[in-house]
């Protein structure tokens, strides 16, 4: 038996727990029905659990629990202080990104099917290489920590096990999918997306356990890793940096409207504005009975300004946005005013720009806001239409689009609305 499984065993007798769950031992393996089965299960296994263990430094299920360390490096270090403009003390010494250095980039964190036993456990126990790390709703804590980590220490580090929607809205009383809730499931989405799947295939189900989770609290639909309340906003996510790793793989997972479509990184800008598009409709074909596992298709429906596109050479993964109508001079005097940012596509897929010129682009509006200096930026999607397009409102997304400038609303309400199906 594997170092790890033994560890786990003698690690829950220690802690009192009669019952021990080790997936690869409780799925029956190479059978597909008790896997999906079994997967749609995995928020109540882990949610209902006593205590997750993490075998976080562990690069596979030889290496254990257990690590050789240095126990005088756990403690942490202390300095006394008289500076001038501080508090004469004992003040003790962490690194900024303390907490996120120990955890996320821990081996077994960076496998995407950790992130939803993380999350959903309500207690996990970290194994980590340097020292033993702790997370439950009411602390964070390590050997060096013990009576919690400072908040300094978790900059820009998602409080895991903070999933309950009624304890992260503003409201104790809120059920809904609110702002506060979109905030976390957007986090998770950028967590999830920075680790990595052994089979692509996975990618829907290996999330499908805190979605079940966040659907039964919140009682908002799931479509295919977004939210139904959510819509049109949460469409405006765009692919991290430049890979080549960015593309839409086959066979098929999602429509081109959902982040679930391609591999790369996703972000999400920062929310707020003015809606620019409404959400009319929208529906996604599941593959079997769990709600939020595989789909086999889908589309949104949403009623905005259409706009006819097209794109100039840029810079790499920046393309320039242009709209042939007859004040085009009236556009590119924006853009020169305003800096080379005016008109930026973040792709989809990384070799979009280098294939022969598109047809068909349209230029999609989801919402506006002020950017610097009060100029208007306009966020929205780069569509192309379909060759199965009935009466030319079917489309499939290409990117996602920010223009700016300081005419640019005006020059957008030249166009009328209108539905458009996006596949």
């Amino acid at each position: 038996m594997p170092k790890t499984f033994v560890d786990a065993i003698y690690t829950a007798k220690r802690l009192g727990v009669q019952y021990l769950w080790i997936d690869s031992l409780c799925i029956v393996q190479d059978l597909e029905s008790d896997w999906h089965r079994q997967s749609a299960q995995m928020d109540k296994i882990y949610s209902h659990s006593f205590c997750n263990l993490a075998a976080a430094g562990a690069r596979d299920s030889t290496e254990g629990f257990w690590f050789k360390r240095a126990p005088e490096m756990v403690d942490p270090g202390f300095v006394s202080a008289s500076w001038l403009g501080l508090d004469r003390g004992r003040y003790s010494l962490i690194q900024r990104f303390f907490w996120q250095d120990l955890l996320r980039h821990a081996p077994v964190n960076r496998r995407a099917w950790v992130l939803q036993e993380r999350l959903l456990a309500p207690r996990v126990v970290h194994f980590c290489c340097r020292q033993v790390a702790w997370e439950c709703q009411e602390l964070r804590a390590c050997e060096s920590f013990q009576a919690g980590i400072p908040d300094y220490a978790c900059a820009n580090e998602i409080h895991f096990k903070s999933l309950d929607v009624q304890r992260i809205s503003k409201d104790p009383r809120a059920t809904k999918y609110d702002y506060a809730s979109q905030h976390i499931w957007k986090q998770v989405i950028e967590a999830y997306t920075q680790a990595r799947l052994t089979f692509r295939s996975d990618k829907l189900i290996a999330l499908s356990g805190i979605a079940s989770r966040i659907q039964q609290d919140a009682g908002s639909e799931y479509m295919a890793g977004l939210w139904r309340s959510s819509l049109p906003q949460s469409l405006l996510w765009r692919i991290r940096g430049v890979e080549e790793s960015q593309y839409r793989p086959a066979p098929y997972l999602a429509p081109s409207w959902s982040w679930l479509s391609v591999e790369g990184e996703i972000c999400f800008p920062e929310p707020g504005g003015t809606l620019e598009a409404s959400f009319i409709d929208g529906r996604v074909d599941l593959f079997d009975e769990n709600s939020t596992g595989n789909v086999t298709g889908g589309f949104v429906r949403l009623k905005g300004r259409l706009i006819p596109a097209g794109c100039v050479e840029g810079r790499g993964q920046f393309e320039i946005l242009t709209v042939p109508k007859a004040d085009i001079d009236s556009w590119r005097n924006i853009s020169q005013k305003n800096g080379p940012e005016y008109s930026l596509i973040f792709w989809d897929e990384h070799d979009l720009n280098l294939k022969p010129p598109l047809t068909a682009i349209f230029a999609l509006p989801i919402c506006s806001h002020d950017y610097r200096d009060g100029i208007p930026c306009v966020l929205g999607l780069v569509l192309q239409q379909t060759e199965q397009a009935k009466n030319g409102a079917q489309f499939r997304r290409l990117g996602l689009f920010r223009i700016q400038g300081k005419d640019l609303v005006t020059l957008l309400a030249d166009y009328p609305c209108r539905e458009v199906d996006i596949i």
